[in-house]
């Protein structure tokens, strides 16, 4: 396979983000799509959506995951590179909302990794930098490297990469660096940061994964990116209920089954509003 996306997902707090990203995204785009499956809850979701018969081409890699005593998804996800079965892979995390075509992202087999930056936030940035400072115990040459100047913040939830040579050796140094920290907070998205430099990584900017709350350029967006469960807060939630709901009238993956599922911001959200 030349050309796919490819998903994350475990237990069944992301069950609903996961259908609506899924949902969007196959407005933009038809081609295959996989995604990692963490636990059996993930299983169940993926078969759910599977079985909807209007998500076209989905590929389950089942993975086994975990080993840390708490955010095991970070190290998880660490992971993506080797197990992704396309020559050329964008990666969404599930909260996601894909509003205009994906295809520029897409990189050459043998091209560099591209990483998408944080709307205009830098590593000299009074809270980039002390994310940064947390890994200097383990890692002190990548963060004065990272400090020498304002780079762009990485954010980790929309990528891409090639099955060459280039994304093979990020993927061993992206893991490698992360177990430096294993298990510890955004261990992915910091380990990438720090390495970034080191493999030429390219980035560019957060139309394609722009954050509703701190986005830089909210006009012209490709993907939206609803980070730690902001779906439902603020600006987010006049983006992302509208989906939402058009999911729910749909019965996108049998969603008015098992809705919210283990989205605990969802359900409070649909107690306070008495919205179904």
């Amino acid at each position: 396979m030349t050309h796919g996306v490819l998903y994350f997902i475990t237990g069944t707090r992301h069950w609903p983000v996961l259908t609506v990203s899924l949902m969007t995204l196959r407005e933009h785009w038809s081609g295959p799509v996989a995604i990692m499956l963490g636990d059996d809850r993930a299983v169940e979701i993926f078969n759910r959506l599977n079985s909807d018969g209007t998500m076209g081409h989905l590929i389950p890699i089942r993975f086994k995951g975990g080993g840390y005593r708490r955010n095991n998804g970070y190290m998880d996800k660490t992971k993506m590179i080797e197990l992704s079965p396309f020559e050329s892979t964008v990666f969404l995390d599930a909260d996601t909302a894909v509003v205009k075509t994906i295809d520029p992202l897409f990189v050459t087999p043998f091209g560099r990794v591209r990483l998408t930056k944080y709307s205009d936030w830098v590593t000299t940035g009074t809270r980039i930098k002390k994310r940064i400072e947390g890994w200097r115990a383990v890692a002190p040459e990548l963060v004065e490297a990272q400090l020498q100047k304002p780079y762009p913040a990485i954010n980790t939830g929309v990528l891409s990469f090639g099955s060459g040579e280039r994304s093979k050796e990020f993927s061993a140094d992206w893991q490698k660096t992360a177990e430096l920290k294993g298990g510890a907070f955004m261990a992915d998205e910091l380990a990438a940061q720090l390495i970034w430099l080191k493999h030429g990584a390219e980035v560019v900017d957060d139309r394609w994964n722009c954050s509703p709350i701190y986005g830089e350029n909210t006009e012209g967006v490709h993907v939206w990116h609803f980070h730690g469960r902001k779906h439902l807060k603020g600006r987010a939630e006049g983006i992302w209920w509208p989906l939402y709901e058009r999911a729910v009238k749909d019965n996108v993956g049998g969603i008015r089954d098992w809705t919210p599922a283990g989205d605990m911001r969802l359900d409070q959200y649909l107690k306070q509003t008495g919205r179904k």
